[in-house]
């Protein structure tokens, strides 16, 4: 069975944290009624019977591609990816005028490459993700 692996940015101290996604179930008493809400959550281990998991926020979930960059560095989808000055980031969706479907690029500086991540998975560069450098994304041609 092939291991699906998620990250996400921890609510408590804003620390990314890989592992498992899912949605932990919640809630308070108001008065005499119970009030639920569902939690976006990476479990992180398993041990001894219990279940250690982070509280993520929702926008920032994030799965694997499966795939390492040219420094074997993980790269999961909003990661910013570089290619010599060529910006862009990963995505996970339908690309190609929609005869595709999967994790691909969306270039920002260079509309003219191909949008294929496994094609250029061992020739870019995970430079950040979207989250912590947006201001990456307004760079393009300059090196860092």
């Amino acid at each position: 069975m092939k291991e699906t692996l998620f990250r996400g940015k921890r609510e408590d101290n804003k620390e990314w944290v890989e592992g498992f996604y899912c949605k932990r179930k919640t809630g308070h008493y108001t008065g005499m009624r119970f009030a639920e809400k569902y939690k976006d959550c990476i479990i992180k281990e398993f041990s001894d019977g219990g279940i250690y998991f982070a509280e993520v926020y929702p926008e920032t979930s994030c799965q694997c591609t499966g795939l390492t960059d040219k420094n074997i560095k993980k790269i999961f989808e909003e990661d910013i990816v570089k290619k010599d000055s060529d910006i862009g980031v990963v995505k996970f969706g339908k690309y190609g005028n929609g005869f595709h479907y999967g994790f691909y690029v969306q270039w920002v500086t260079c509309l003219n490459l191909r949008p294929e991540l496994a094609f250029w998975n061992s020739r870019v560069e995970c430079v950040g993700n979207i989250f912590d450098n947006p201001e990456l994304l307004n760079k393009g041609d300059e090196s860092e």
